[in-house]
C-alpha cells in the first residue's frame, strides 16, 4: 500500500496491470486507487473482471471472463467522464464515473478498507487479498480525447513474473 494519492486527476487517467488469477474466488482486489471512502478498483468477482467505484457501488459490472492460470491485461480508464474496463486491450464495458474523490491510497493485491477515512488515517485495514500474481502495474494520464488503447496501454505480456509466495499459503 502506498499511503498517497497517485491519482489526483478527476478525468483522463487510467491504471493497468498484468494479472494471473489462481482461483475463481468470490471477491478479490487486483489494483485499487483509494479506499472504501472513495476510490476505483479493478476487481475479480468469481469468474469475471469488473470496476468497482468504492463508496458508490458498481460502475462497470463484472462482465469479462477471468482465465485461471493465464496472464491477462486489465485496465480501468476514465475518459470524458466514463470509466471503461479493458481486458487484453479490448473495451469490455463502460459506465459513468460517479466515484467519490479518490482517497490517498494505492494498493496492489488488496483493498485498503479504511485508510484515508475519517479517524482512520494511521490504521489501514486490508481485505479482499489477491490470489494469484500481479505484474507491470502502471498509473497514467493522457490529453483529453486522445486515449488510444493500442498505444496507451502496456499490452506487452510479462517476460518473467516474480511470484514469491504461493497463493495457497
Amino acid at each position: 500500500n502506498l499511503n498517497q494519492n497517485l491519482l489526483t486527476e478527476t478525468d483522463n487517467f487510467g491504471f493497468e496491470a498484468w494479472v494471473k488469477a489462481d482461483i475463481l474466488d468470490s471477491f478479490n482486489f487486483a489494483v485499487s486507487a483509494g479506499t472504501n471512502y472513495g476510490g476505483i478498483a479493478l476487481i475479480q468477482q468469481g469468474n469475471k473482471w469488473g470496476i468497482l467505484q468504492m463508496g458508490v457501488g458498481w460502475s462497470v459490472p463484472a462482465t469479462a471472463d477471468v482465465t485461471i492460470g493465464q496472464w491477462q491485461h486489465i485496465a480501468a480508464v476514465c475518459n470524458a467522464g466514463n470509466l471503461t474496463l479493458y481486458v487484453d486491450g479490448v473495451a469490455i464495458a463502460s459506465g459513468p464515473n460517479t466515484a467519490l474523490p479518490i482517497q490517498p491510497s494505492f494498493t496492489i493485491g488488496a483493498n485498503d478498507k479504511v485508510n484515508g477515512g475519517s479517524g482512520h488515517s494511521d490504521s489501514p485495514v486490508f481485505e479482499g487479498f489477491w490470489k494469484g500474481s500481479i505484474d507491470h502495474v502502471r498509473v497514467f494520464t493522457f490529453p483529453p480525447g486522445l486515449f488510444d488503447p493500442m498505444t496507451d496501454l502496456n499490452l506487452a505480456p510479462p517476460v518473467k513474473a516474480y511470484d514469491p509466495i504461493p497463493s495457497d499459503k
